[in-house]
Formats: structure tokens, sequence, C-alpha cells
């Protein structure tokens, strides 16, 4: 797939998808400043079908809401690093990530919110990966019938709280550091 869609856009409401479909695109991306001051390219998905691609959203120092979409069968559904106040409510993201792959869902940020979302059949359902500034929330999402792991979580202070977590090959894997005191 060599069709997407890319924002690198600073302002707010730089990029608004509402009740649209993607399919086959290699991703929808955001890419913010990545270098000091970092800044952030903000988004705001909802309401969408994204499917059948690499990735269903790339967010590189991306922020903003993602929310009601369904998202399945790309590589990763969605994907943010270095990001920064993203949140992610009430998606239907299943069937991503094949075996060797990422995760439907893979959080590498500050301030994030992921909740209310059913996460199912992928590799792996929720990775949230070492977060240099914490404020990772994982509430009242529904991960299910992943060949892997339900929820990876690699930071002693990301919340995973309110979850239903079931047939998946490991439900919660905690790693990383206890922080000192």
């Amino acid at each position: 797939n060599t069709a997407y869609i890319i924002s690198n856009a600073l302002n707010a409401d730089a990029l608004v998808f509402n009740n649209a479909e993607f399919t086959y695109l290699n991703a929808i991306g955001l890419v913010g400043k990545t270098y000091s001051p970092y800044a952030y390219a903000p988004a705001h998905i909802s309401n969408c079908s994204i499917h059948d691609g690499n990735y269903g959203v790339n967010g590189q120092f991306a922020s903003g809401s993602y929310s009601n979409n369904v998202i399945y069968k790309n590589l990763a559904g969605l994907f943010f690093a270095r990001s920064e106040n993203v949140t992610m409510t009430s998606n239907d993201v299943y069937s991503n990530a094949p075996p060797g792959f990422a995760a439907d869902i893979f959080v590498h940020t500050s301030k994030a919110l992921v909740s209310k979302n059913n996460i199912y059949s992928g590799n792996i359902g929720v990775w949230a990966a070492e977060n240099t500034d914490t404020d990772f929330v994982l509430d009242d999402n529904r991960v299910f019938g992943h060949a892997s792991m339900g929820v990876i979580t690699q930071n002693a202070n990301n919340v995973v709280q309110n979850n239903k977590i079931y047939t998946n090959r490991d439900g919660i894997v905690l790693e990383g550091k206890i922080p000192d005191g």
C-alpha cells in the first residue's frame, strides 16, 4: 500500500475526519515537530472505518481524540509514539497486528487515555510502552481473543483499571522498573 494521508500542521483541529471510510492506505499519518521544542500534530478522527492498510492511524509527535471508529485488518490499528494528550474512546479495534508485529493499540506517549474500547482478535491488544511522563490510563475496555498478550504495560506508574480482559494467551503482562520511594 503506497497511498497515505499525512498531516504535519500544528494548529488546533489541523486534521478532522468524521463519518469517512479509509481502505488500503499505508497510513493516516500525523507528524509533529520532532525536534526541541517539540510540538504535537493534533487530529480528531471519529465515526470512521479504517481497514485493510498498513497502519490504521500512525501518530509520531501527535495528539488529539479518536472516538467511535472501527479499525481492523491493519498491521497496527492505533499506533502512537512520542505523542502527548491522546484520547482513544469507544472504538472497535480488532484483527490488527499479525504475529510478530505491534498491537491493536500501541501507545508510547505521555498523558494518554484508552477507555471504553472493544479490542480483540489480534496478536497483542494494548501495548503501553515505556512512557517517559506516565499519565497513561487504560480504563473500562474489553480486551479479548489475542494470540499473545491482552495488555502489556512497561511502566510501573501506568493505570490499568475496570477492564474486562479475557481469552488472551496472557492476560496482563507487567514489565518495567518500580520507581524509587
